[in-house]
């Protein structure tokens, strides 16, 4: 999956599609969802919101899904004013935002945002979301938002 935090449609899909996805399947190790940063250009805040998702991946699991639920569930506020920090310190709580904050010391950061952005501009992304299905050897890009129920319907069919 292409995303952009400041995109709302990307905030949708994520709340409504890829959150239950993450939960239903991803975290029973039925599906494995590979999700790219691909901060739009338009966007102020989208990169510095993808340097925190980034550095959470690195603190785990649980700090990574705690920072996508709260950046998604808040974009309205941060979007609008730039209180990312507020936003993640909030999700994360004083210990782990600490922390957070030292990773995005490492350039290491910015150059796995830059190239996620590369791969999705050779996979002609143009908009996001974007996302690919992997299955039964098959590749299948869709360009927008997807229901939950139509993925799940598809997953349900392939995944035993």
């Amino acid at each position: 999956m292409f995303s952009d935090f400041e995109c709302p449609a990307c905030r949708e899909f994520y709340l409504r599609t890829i959150r239950p996805v993450l939960k239903e399947y991803s975290s029973h190790g039925k599906v494995c969802v590979v999700y790219h940063e691909f901060p739009l250009r338009g966007h102020k805040y989208s990169r510095q919101a993808a340097q925190y998702t980034k550095a959470a991946q690195r603190l785990g699991r649980k700090q990574w899904t705690a920072v996508l639920d709260a950046l998604c569930e808040n974009q309205e506020k941060w979007h609008q004013d730039g209180s990312l920090d507020d936003t993640v310190f909030k999700a994360l709580g004083a210990d782990e935002y600490f922390r957070l904050k030292k990773l995005l010391l490492d350039p290491s950061i910015d150059t796995a945002i830059g190239s996620e952005i590369a791969l999705g501009v050779k996979k002609e992304v143009n908009s996001t979301p974007t996302f690919f299905v992997y299955a039964i050897g098959r590749e299948q890009k869709v360009v927008g938002v997807l229901p939950y129920p139509v993925l799940k319907d598809f997953f349900d069919r392939i995944v035993k």
